[in-house]
């Protein structure tokens, strides 16, 4: 694994984990985590793609592990900063090592949240995304809607309160950006997608992707229901999308959760080579 250490025009300072396979042609896999989580947490899915061929890179949010900008009150940053300052330069630092090879943002949950709608702003330069336990946190998709509502904007308040979301003393992730709740929280109300200060109007550029997408939803996974899921794919009306809902069962796994599937990439892996075959030449 080699870190690539990169700067953005904004002065934030963050890591890049590259898991080089033998073909430096063969497709990389962007790898985008999950809310509050590190990116080294998805080490072993990056070793299993390696190992089938593949290079992977790990992404690290803005706010976690190498990130130089912890949240705070006087730190504060938006879906804009990750999506159009973050993941543009990591996908631009991929492209000038990978000249020949395609890209495939791999998201979990907000990382594909993400991951889609950088897509959705700069169609050239993705070439297939994979969304993993990855939805769309509209309140009216989920079971419990007046919980995911309540839940969403109490988190917004306590951001509003302190200049930054706590939510590690909340119990929902972990120390977050204010403006990244507010975006986040946005979506739980209105199932609509913004992103504070960016000129994009997401909303509109969604449904002109016309991408290769799998998505893998989990059974029993209530952060990341089917339908809620369903909610995020229907977003993407011109994609070309193969959705596998699972369960642990089908996995050949004892059990799965919305995070844990990272760790055990033996049944994913083939999945997504199976896939990968058929809708990228």
């Amino acid at each position: 694994m080699k870190k690539i250490a990169l700067k953005t025009h904004d002065n934030h300072e963050f890591e890049l984990q590259a898991f080089a396979a033998a073909n430096s042609e063969a497709p990389v896999f962007l790898i985008c985590p999950a809310m509050a989580v590190k990116a080294s947490y998805y080490a072993p899915f990056a070793e299993a793609l390696q190992a089938a061929g593949f290079n992977a890179v790990l992404m690290e949010l803005r706010g976690l592990g190498s990130s130089n900008k912890q949240p705070h009150k006087g730190n504060n940053f938006s879906y804009h900063h990750l999506v159009d300052i973050d993941w543009d330069l990591a996908v631009n630092t991929i492209r000038e090592a990978h000249p020949k090879s395609k890209i495939v943002l791999l998201g979990n949950s907000l990382g594909g949240q993400m991951s889609a709608l950088y897509t959705a702003a700069n169609p050239n330069k993705v070439d297939a995304l994979i969304l993993i336990a990855s939805c769309s946190v509209y309140y009216k998709a989920y079971k419990n809607k007046i919980g995911t509502l309540l839940g969403t904007h109490t988190l917004a308040a306590a951001a509003a309160l302190f200049g930054y979301a706590p939510g590690d003393k909340l119990g929902f992730a972990g120390k977050e950006a204010k403006s990244v709740i507010y975006d986040w929280a946005y979506n739980a109300r209105t199932g609509k997608y913004r992103a504070s200060g960016s000129s994009n109007d997401f909303e509109a550029l969604l449904p002109q992707v016309k991408k290769p997408v799998l998505a893998i939803s989990l059974a029993k996974d209530q952060l990341a229901p089917k339908s809620a899921v369903e909610a995020l794919l229907a977003k993407l009306p011109s994609c070309d999308i193969e959705h596998q809902h699972l369960s642990a069962q089908d996995l050949g796994l004892e059990k799965v959760s919305h995070y844990s599937w990272a760790k055990q990439p033996a049944p994913f892996v083939p999945r997504i080579q199976s896939w990968l075959d058929k809708a990228v030449s």
